[in-house]
């Protein structure tokens, strides 16, 4: 069974005790017993978890000629998570696009009964920023594995893209995780979309932490490492922490693949 290890085994919880962006703000947590949760305090105001869904997927990522690219139609775009060590890039449809569309395009006859819950926090700073923090919590979501080539377009090495699942191909089901903790200018304003604060935060939005795990199971493909067909799992851990010096803030990224009953002894890349 996974755990949800990153946060607790890394210490990852005195993020929150650490001075925001040269603030002398105090954001240090209570003690909780769930670490992916974010604890509302006396100086937080609780937004509707809808303030975050709705600003999903808003973000048009400029195709030079006047249009948006779509890095997975017809899904709306999201994060896709990466490893140095090796050579793919995840996918969670953690937005829950995908459940909708293969029910409605198979006359409900594909019902993955994707659940998305989670919260939103929003505390004023002594200079007049707004701090967010969010988590999210999704239940069967969509997930494939892809090269990297390409990024999103390269060919799928576990699980299988919405269409494809149409078509007769097993998906690969699981879980995911996030919690992510960012400035804005000032308290009330329309909150981003993730894709954009991660790649391209706009002036006055400072992403400050963000924590995501995930995995599934599934089936391995042609150019996974594991004999095609073979049935195995995902699971993937990424941790960025804005760093002081201004470096590169990703500290963990992680894909780790496993397959129990494979008897090769599994990938080597």
């Amino acid at each position: 069974m996974h755990r949800l290890a990153p946060l607790a085994a890394l210490g990852l919880l005195a993020l929150a005790a650490a001075l925001v962006a040269g603030c002398s703000d105090d954001v240090t947590e209570p003690a909780q017993d769930d670490p992916w949760e974010f604890i509302a305090t006396d100086k937080d105001v609780e937004r509707p978890f809808s303030d975050y869904v709705e600003a999903q997927g808003t973000y048009c990522w400029p195709d030079g000629e006047g249009g948006c690219i779509d890095f997975e139609p017809p899904m709306l775009n999201f994060i896709g998570w990466t490893d140095p060590d090796v050579p793919f890039n995840c996918l969670f449809e953690y937005l829950g696009n995908a459940a909708p569309y293969l029910y409605e395009e198979s006359d409900g006859a594909i019902d993955l009964g994707t659940e998305i819950t989670g919260r939103v926090l929003e505390r004023e700073l002594e200079d007049g920023r707004a701090l967010i923090r969010i988590n999210v919590v999704a239940h069967d979501v969509l997930g494939w594995v892809t090269q990297i080539e390409d990024y999103y377009l390269d060919p799928i090495v576990f699980g299988a893209r919405p269409d494809e699942v149409l078509a007769g191909m097993p998906p690969a089901i699981g879980e995911f995780r996030m919690r992510v903790m960012f400035t804005l200018p000032e308290m009330g304003m329309p909150l981003p979309d993730l894709f954009q604060l991660v790649l391209v935060p706009e002036e006055g939005q400072e992403l400050i932490q963000l924590s995501a795990e995930m995995w599934a199971d599934g089936v391995f493909r042609e150019g996974s490492g594991f004999a095609p067909g073979t049935v195995g799992s995902v699971h993937t851990e990424e941790v960025f922490q804005l760093p002081p010096d201004g470096g590169y803030g990703w500290f963990i990224e992680r894909i780790e693949f496993t397959a129990p009953d494979d008897l090769t002894g599994g990938p080597s890349y």
